[in-house]
């Protein structure tokens, strides 16, 4: 029997079975915090060029003890720790059998099988097929904290029940990580391309090792722990590196990208002493010391929850979970709406009905919440959260920048592969105009023109208060003039001649009329009509022959498949408007007459 060793401490941290990068990620990050700067700390992920790794000692294993319980991963992580030049190695594994941390040479010992790796390999007569042997990539902790990143896409896989990309395990509920050196270069999902790929290289990734390399402790040991760029080292503290805790958010604790630092003013500073100081050089000394506290506060107050004195809490419904968070009322205010919240509660608890919200969802309300504490959540806006933290933000109030940032990422959003989702924020349940009940509202025009649907906020989307007509005329002005000007539906206009299409392929002319068959029917209308819809030289008769073309096309769609729509070229054309009108009359459903 193994004889027991006390090993040092194992952090409470986040742990989601198959999950193993991000499980090591939080523990990487939380032994960075309390163990001395001298420690040798580094992730190590395990793969080869088949993605087939034997594996054994594995709480997963679907085999008995007979074969010392064996997985064949495709990729698995682990963490190796050395405390000090008098201990060896420690290895982190949560899903090995062996317990957790594990001396180094039992570890490898049983779950490598490393004797019959190190002993045989200059004779090539290894028991381990060559398609299961491991491959390591052992990478310094700072380098990993602040390179790694994953949108777990990798889990997915396509159902053929449902017909939709299902994940084939449950993902954690947390936003996923994006590191702070990842952020900045616009990576989120490096995992398998730059981790898992033992092909390739990249700065800031470690280096890879053989087998029989990696499992000689002193070729480990021996490995240079070098840190990374001053901007995202973590100097045993969270400086720069991001966290996802108990609150939810995946933020990157550390400088406000609002507080550059300034070095010291090399003219001499005739200031006014500061605690019987001279203030030469205290601009610097100032920023750094707030950015010291912003990256506290964040960290330490938003993500961990540490001494919060309000529970902010939210209602289960289908986009929302049932999330708490602990927070802090004098951080709060800084939102006027929660500010009312906190002061007419009469308790130190608080109820926020996001449920009632669609737009908002669980994710970039935490990142709204999350800008109350540091301006760190501008950098965590993707195009796929931008229009749930628009929602949030313009919710909370006081958060001009993180809407208008935001706001730009919904709007550099609206293409033509993401035009559906966008047709449904136009479609949003439409409310009556109280000074004229036949009125839709929804939408707002793109121009100063009678033919405009000059539709007021309601419905969902009125949380977004200005930014929704906003974002309503940017959708419209790419539907009426950007689509059709880049698909060069009308080869006229351009100032180059339209390509043909490769065979089995579109035309801009036939993928304009697509999309504009499947508009709603004030969309339509609008567009068409539009003097901004870009016929080039053809004019109001090409304008006439693509509306003729569009409605016999929308009569095989749901858009135009329950309604007569019809157009006409009027004689003329109104100063600044179209001679091409486009109507729509609601079929009648058929009246049956009961004989006696």
């Amino acid at each position: 029997m193994e004889e027991e060793v006390n090993g040092p401490p194992t952090p409470v941290t986040p742990y989601t079975a198959c999950y193993c990068e991000e499980n090591v990620y939080f523990l990487a990050e939380a032994l960075k915090r309390l163990l001395p700067s001298s420690a040798k700390i580094f992730a190590v992920v395990i793969s080869n060029p088949t993605k087939s790794i034997a594996v054994w000692q594995q709480l997963a294993s679907p085999y008995s003890a007979e074969d010392d319980f064996l997985v064949i991963w495709d990729y698995h992580v682990i963490l190796c720790m050395k405390i000090s030049e008098e201990e060896g190695l420690w290895v982190y594994d949560a899903d090995t059998r062996l317990g957790t941390p594990c001396k180094w040479d039992r570890y490898i010992r049983e779950t490598f099988k490393s004797e019959l790796v190190t002993n045989l390999s200059e004779s090539g007569d290894v028991p381990i097929p060559q398609q299961f042997r491991c491959m390591f990539r052992v990478v310094p902790v700072d380098d990993f904290l602040a390179n790694f990143s994953s949108d777990r896409s990798h889990m997915l896989r396509l159902s053929p029940e449902s017909g939709i990309e299902e994940y084939i395990s449950p993902p954690p509920n947390y936003p996923p990580i994006v590191g702070a050196r990842a952020a900045d270069l616009g990576k989120v999902n490096t995992l398998m391309s730059e981790w898992v790929d033992m092909t390739v290289e990249y700065e800031g990734h470690g280096i890879v090792l053989l087998d029989h390399e990696f499992l000689r402790e002193d070729t480990t040991l021996s490995l240079p722990m070098q840190a990374p760029s001053p901007q995202y080292a973590t100097n045993g503290t969270t400086n720069g590196v991001p966290h996802i805790h108990i609150n939810g958010v995946n933020g990157v604790a550390g400088p406000s990208k609002g507080y550059p630092p300034t070095p010291p003013s090399t003219h001499p500073d005739t200031s006014t002493p500061v605690n019987g100081s001279n203030a030469n050089g205290l601009h610097y000394t100032q920023v750094s010391h707030n950015d010291a506290i912003v990256d506290h506060i964040y960290t330490t107050g938003f993500q961990h929850g540490n001494y919060s004195d309000t529970l902010l809490a939210s209602v289960p419904s289908a986009h929302i979970l049932n999330r708490q968070y602990r927070l802090h009322a004098i951080i709060l205010s800084r939102s006027p709406y929660l500010a009312h919240l906190i002061n007419t509660a009469g308790s130190s608890s608080i109820h926020v009905p996001i449920e009632s919200e669609p737009l908002i969802t669980e994710d970039g309300f935490a990142i709204a919440l999350g800008y109350l504490y540091s301006s760190i959540s501008l950098r965590l806006i993707t195009p796929q959260n931008a229009l749930s933290v628009l929602a949030s933000a313009c919710l909370l109030g006081g958060m001009e920048d993180l809407c208008q940032r935001a706001y730009d990422a919904c709007k550099d959003h609206i293409t033509l592969e993401t035009l559906d989702d966008w047709f449904q924020f136009l479609e949003a349940p439409p409310l009556s105009s109280p000074s004229n009940p036949s009125t839709p509202i929804g939408m707002s025009p793109v121009a100063s023109s009678p033919s405009t649907p000059a539709l007021e906020l309601g419905g969902p989307t009125a949380v977004l208060g200005p930014y929704a007509q906003r974002l309503r005329e940017d959708i419209l002005v790419f539907v009426v003039s950007t689509l059709p000007q880049t698909l060069q539906a009308f080869p006229a206009y351009s100032h180059h001649p339209a390509k043909p299409p490769a065979a089995g392929n579109e035309s801009g002319h036939d993928t304009l009329l697509r999309v504009y068959s499947t508009l709603p029917f004030h969309v339509f209308k609008h567009a068409v009509e539009s003097p901004s819809f870009p016929v080039g030289i053809g004019g109001e008769q090409t304008r006439f022959r693509f509306a003729k073309e569009a409605i016999a096309a929308r009569k095989k769609t749901k858009a135009g498949r329950d309604a007569e729509e019809s157009v006409v070229l009027a004689f003329g054309k109104a100063e600044g408007g179209s001679a091409v009108h486009v109507t729509r009359k609601m079929k009648k459903r058929p009246l049956w007459k009961v004989a006696k």
